[in-house]
């Protein structure tokens, strides 16, 4: 043991630690897509700190609301599962109509007593057309007519609601 450094006070030494997380909540995904097949798309969101208290999340189609469901519309995050990532299915609507393909959007409200903790995020997606026009016919639509005058009847639909009317010529 060196005694010449013994009895030496030590100078105080300010040490900070800075915080550097900001409140708020982070998206997996920016922009989705989904089918009228159906098809799906997920995306999941955390919060980036610790709550005081509770935060309530609602869920919204706030953009062509009639081209795709949410799994949930609402959630609670609690102070112990802060840091869960909640998942979210988006499962795209088909409307039988040849159209476009849909743009839509979904916003999260967050609202709490935590004041860091009310704000919006919205996500952007597309729901891809997959309508065709063609006729449907049953399995069994082939049969066999003599020139003597036997007839046979057929019935069809259509594979997508048509936008005006159809005429078919026999």
């Amino acid at each position: 043991e060196d005694t010449n450094y013994n009895g030496i006070e030590i100078p105080a030494i300010k040490v900070t630690n800075g915080d550097n997380d900001s409140p708020g909540a982070t998206l997996s995904a920016a922009e989705l897509q989904t089918s009228e097949a159906p098809t799906s798309a997920n995306f999941s969101f955390e919060l980036t700190t610790k709550p005081t208290a509770d935060v309530n999340v609602t869920l919204a189609v706030t953009k062509n609301a009639d081209e795709v469901t949410l799994s949930k519309t609402s959630l609670t995050i609690s102070k112990d599962n802060w840091h869960a990532a909640q998942e979210i299915t988006v499962t795209g609507v088909a409307d039988n109509i040849i159209d476009p393909d849909e743009p839509f959007e979904i916003t999260l409200t967050f609202a709490s007593e935590d004041k860091d903790y009310n704000f919006t995020k919205v996500i952007t997606g597309v729901n891809k057309n997959t309508d065709t026009a063609s006729f449907v016919l049953p399995v069994a639509a082939t049969s066999t007519v003599s020139e003597s005058g036997t007839s046979q009847d057929f019935q069809f639909s259509l594979s997508s609601k048509p936008t005006a009317a159809v005429t078919i010529k026999v």
